[in-house]
């Protein structure tokens, strides 16, 4: 997909704002916050849910992009651009300002699961000693916890922590835009390192931006639509549902931890029936999860008549699963939903 399609794409999303057509032009994602936080009315663009259900926190486009500002400016008092941050968060709405912060500050971020128990401990070892991280962003409530398990390779490679939550927000007055265009490198994927070392993949602002224009194309999503996303933002198809996507499109999502979904899988379809959303997935095994752990007397008080995209993917894909989800669930959604199967 050309550059200009995606432009063009774009453009399609802005459909009655007050910004001329002409002007909208992103060619990296720090272009297309910018402008959302122009166009940001105050609405929650970010939702996240602690619980899974309800102790609601969010942000909006202008607040994710002044935040973003702040840890910009702090990140370049240590880095320069084109340096590396790893990004270590639980779930929740910390990540947003983070990963954003890297992009405004030119720095490429790289991803991964905090420590947990030591059990991912020699993956992130081995990320570390590969991406050769100048910053470690975190919030407060993890940087002892990080500190202790991996305080002999901070100590080694002068790593600088930084609390995000711990940045003053008139840093954002000190922030000077870095240049930053379509070919420069957002972040750092790294693979699972099941089968041998983690390997890290450049994923460029272009990249990103025409994965996001290709799946606009293919979904048939607008402003007016949302997004409902329990996937770990670390991984592609958590960060494209859960971050990226709603951006391009315009329109709000709202997330919860892996782990409320894993413990309690009624949780994600109500929590689309409750706010009347219109796009949600998961892997096949999600959609599995639903038919054995949720009963029908439960099922008979959902409602899912907003619900038109159901992706299917990163997993593989069984027929029997769709069919007999599709089965159980024709009362409850809309003959318009799409189940779509997709990859990354």
């Amino acid at each position: 997909m050309a550059t200009s399609t995606h432009q063009t794409l774009l453009r399609s999303t802005l459909t009655g704002n007050a910004v001329p057509q002409t002007s909208v032009v992103a060619h990296s994602l720090n272009d297309l916050l910018e402008l959302r936080a122009q166009l940001d009315t105050g609405s929650a663009a970010y939702t996240f849910l602690k619980d899974g259900e309800t102790g609601e926190e969010s942000v909006s486009y202008k607040e994710l992009d002044w935040q973003a500002r702040a840890i910009a400016a702090r990140m370049l008092e240590h880095a320069r651009p084109g340096d590396r941050a790893l990004l270590l968060f639980a779930p929740g709405l910390g990540f947003l300002p983070a990963f954003f912060g890297c992009l405004y500050a030119g720095i490429i971020a790289v991803p991964a699961y905090p420590p947990h128990r030591n059990r991912n401990l020699l993956r992130l070892m081995a990320v570390v000693r590969d991406a050769q991280p100048r910053l470690l962003l975190t919030t407060s409530a993890l940087l002892e916890k990080i500190s202790a398990s991996m305080s002999d390779f901070i100590a080694q490679q002068e790593i600088q922590l930084i609390a995000i939550d711990g940045v003053a927000a008139d840093y954002a007055n000190a922030y000077k835009r870095v240049a930053v265009d379509s070919g420069s490198i957002a972040f750092l994927q790294y693979t699972s390192g099941s089968t041998g070392n983690p390997k890290g993949v450049m994923i460029t602002h272009e990249n990103l931006l025409h994965n996001a224009a290709a799946i606009y194309q293919a979904a048939g999503q607008g402003p007016a639509d949302s997004y409902f996303s329990w996937l770990p933002v670390f991984h592609d198809m958590g960060f494209m549902a859960g971050i990226l996507e709603p951006l391009y499109v315009g329109s709000r999502c709202i997330q919860m931890s892996p782990a409320a979904f894993l413990e309690k899988p009624l949780r994600w379809l109500n929590a689309i029936s409750r706010s009347k959303l219109t796009t949600s997935g998961g892997p096949n095994f999600a959609f599995e999860l639903c038919l054995n752990k949720i009963s029908e007397e439960e099922l008979a008080h959902l409602d899912l008549i907003t619900w038109e995209v159901a992706f299917n993917g990163a997993d593989p894909i069984l027929a029997e699963t769709i069919e007999r989800f599709v089965r159980a669930y024709a009362a409850c959604v809309s003959r318009c939903t799409v189940c779509m199967h997709c990859y990354g």
